[in-house]
């Protein structure tokens, strides 16, 4: 909201007079010297405004004229007269003004907290002048008002919140193909792409040589009793292809892993029950950079009365103590929660005595396979690895 702020003569309280006693208001004496140098009563000499003095009797009894509020006037009133000074026709507003009669020395205070007095409209874009009682009714149903979009949740001018929801991604509104769904605007591209049943699509071996369309809803019908053989072999070389591709991936992962020391395999320990009496299990050799490496499990080690298995990594093709290695192994069990890990930072042959006791290594608790298999997961982390898959164990006899 702003104020209008109306500037009348009446209101001008500073009264000048010529040497010979003719007065005038200070606006009117500029405004007439602009044009001749002398009064506008007797036509004496006037040089220039300096040359007057104040009338100061004639202002403290100007002070105390009753007159009318100036908004009591309407809000049209400003206007020129014939030398270009402004002025105020007395058009009162009988209606909607002000109807106070106060003394003119009061007039200045009071116009600036009348509540008649003008302000103009604070919703951006509303040209309106009203009267300062009638903004908040004014400014409750204009139309530049802001309002919140209940689809989008933007603020939108009231008088153009219909084109408005007329475009607002957010409004649902009947699927474009006709399919009898109710879709948001903004979702209306992927509905159609995805899932309208009413949607032109090609056969899904358009690529292959299908030339078919057909409504989504079509397609299995077309599936159906259309014969797609003669396109089979062409999806048969591409999936190939992709199956090569595949393969290529995960050569250059190993690759990766060989960049990285890394080394990532699993351990698996055929018919353990029959073997785990009376022998201990290594696996094969496995490289990680230009170093040979070897697991060995020990089903039965004493400790404090009970048997326990533990596990033993060697290095094979240099001494233990040349390489320092990060390593872990994880014991799997059918229930992933109850696998245990088990990680050191150290020289190689250090033997790690689990707390898995040895007659718990069963298919009852989950550590055996329906075949009888056991599952031990290995991860070192070393310089340039190698990867070779562990391909059999060695059972060999206690001595």
């Amino acid at each position: 909201m702003t104020r209008i702020d109306i500037k009348f003569t009446i209101n001008d309280k500073s009264i000048y007079q010529c040497k010979s006693g003719h007065f005038a208001c200070e606006q009117c004496w500029k405004t007439s010297l602009e044009s001749k140098k002398e009064c506008m009563i007797c036509r004496g000499i006037v040089n220039s405004f300096s040359d007057l003095s104040r009338c100061l009797a004639i202002e403290q009894l100007f002070g105390q004229e009753e007159c009318c509020c100036i908004y009591s006037f309407s809000k049209e009133i400003i206007g020129t007269n014939e030398i270009g000074v402004r002025f105020i026709p007395f058009e009162k507003d009988e209606e909607n003004g002000c109807k106070e009669i106060i003394m003119a020395e009061e007039l200045e205070s009071h116009s600036k907290n009348c509540k008649f007095g003008f302000v103009s409209c604070s919703n951006e874009g509303c040209k309106e002048i009203l009267r300062f009682n009638s903004l908040d009714q004014h400014e409750a149903k204009c139309t530049f008002k802001l309002v919140t979009c209940e689809y989008c949740k933007k603020d939108i001018k009231m008088n153009q919140l219909e084109n408005h929801h007329e475009e607002c991604p957010k409004v649902t509104i009947d699927c474009l193909e006709g399919c009898l769904e109710k879709i948001r605007r903004d979702q209306m591209e992927s509905h159609i792409e995805d899932d309208c049943n009413n949607a032109i699509i090609q056969c899904k071996y358009s690529k292959y040589g299908c030339e078919f369309e057909m409504k989504r809803s079509e397609l299995q019908l077309h599936l159906e009793h259309f014969n797609h053989q003669e396109f089979m072999g062409e999806l048969i070389d591409e999936l190939t292809e992709l199956n090569e591709m595949v393969e290529g991936l995960k050569k250059e992962q190993k690759i990766l892993y060989r960049l990285n020391g890394v080394y990532k395999n699993k351990w698996i320990i055929s018919d353990y029950p029959t073997y785990a009496t009376d022998r201990y299990f290594s696996s094969s050799e496995f490289s990680v950079s230009s170093h040979n490496f070897k697991v060995e499990l020990y089903p039965y080690t004493k400790r404090k009365n009970k048997d326990y298995i533990h596990l033993k990594l060697f290095a094979t093709n240099i001494k233990a103590s040349s390489v320092n290695v990060n390593y872990s192994f994880t014991l799997v069990n059918k229930d992933i929660s109850k696998s245990k890990s088990l990680q050191f930072t150290t020289g190689t042959e250090h033997a790690i005595l689990t707390s898995l006791a040895s007659n718990s290594i069963n298919k009852e608790k989950g550590w055996l396979s329906d075949d009888g298999s056991f599952t031990i997961k290995i991860f070192i982390k070393l310089i340039d690895q190698k990867l070779k898959p562990l391909t059999h164990s060695i059972c060999i006899k206690y001595k």
